[in-house]
């Protein structure tokens, strides 16, 4: 079960992070 959590918080955190960077590059190119 734990392992499942870790895949999980890792999963998430990854979509976040990603999500965080394509923000980053529109706000980059829309500049």
């Amino acid at each position: 079960m734990r392992r499942v959590a870790w895949f999980i918080a890792l999963y998430g955190g990854s979509l976040l992070v990603l999500g965080l960077v394509a923000l980053a590059i529109r706000a980059a190119l829309g500049l």
